[in-house]
């Protein structure tokens, strides 16, 4: 519901925003996101021995803290990955795709292959990882959420550094399409 409500107001910023920029931030917040997310559970897991173990009930002041936090840190973990899928989809393929001559769907297409590819391998690849950590749910739960966040950690630095290089690799990218108030529209470095 809060993706539904927010989504909205990111896309208008991806339209006034640079291209780089906005992918540099959503990029940058969603894995902030992700790593507080896993740095909480690591510490709930570490700090409780119950955790895990036992039936937690949310009327413990604690719990609905911790709950929450993961909650806030979901919500906008999940507005900035929209917003990052968004602006390659709709606007870098599209820019790229025109300045390569390659049809707009093809490429579109490719791109969605690689990520449902990702998306299906990546479960079991985890739960094989997940699997070596021991029997103790508690051991798991805190390798699990360790793991998740320093795949973020390494991931991010890579990802930043390809849209880098792709971005400064295509000067098409720089240019971006607005209007002025008069109704006028067209494109120049940095929109």
């Amino acid at each position: 519901l809060v993706v539904v409500q927010l989504m909205p107001y990111a896309g208008a910023w991806i339209d006034v925003s640079d291209r780089l920029r906005v992918q540099q931030v959503a990029c940058t917040v969603e894995n902030v996101c992700i790593i507080s997310t896993s740095v909480l559970i690591c510490y709930v897991v570490a700090s409780d021995p119950s955790e895990g173990v036992t039936v937690e009930h949310l009327s413990d002041p604690r719990n609905i803290a911790w709950f929450s936090a993961l909650v806030v840190l979901g919500c906008v973990g999940e507005v900035l990955n929209g917003s990052s899928t968004i602006s390659l989809e709709k606007d870098w393929v599209v820019t790229l795709a025109q300045d390569l001559n390659i049809p707009v769907g093809g490429m579109n297409t490719f791109m969605r292959r690689i990520d449902l590819f990702c998306k299906s391998i990546s479960p079991a690849v985890f739960t094989l990882l997940y699997e070596m950590f021991g029997v103790s749910l508690r051991r798991r739960l805190f390798f699990g959420a360790g793991l998740v966040g320093l795949w973020n950690v390494f991931s991010y630095v890579l990802e930043v550094m390809l849209l880098r290089l792709v971005y400064d690799a295509y000067p098409a990218l720089e240019a971006k399409l607005h209007e002025h108030a008069d109704g006028t529209r067209h494109s120049h470095k940095l929109g």
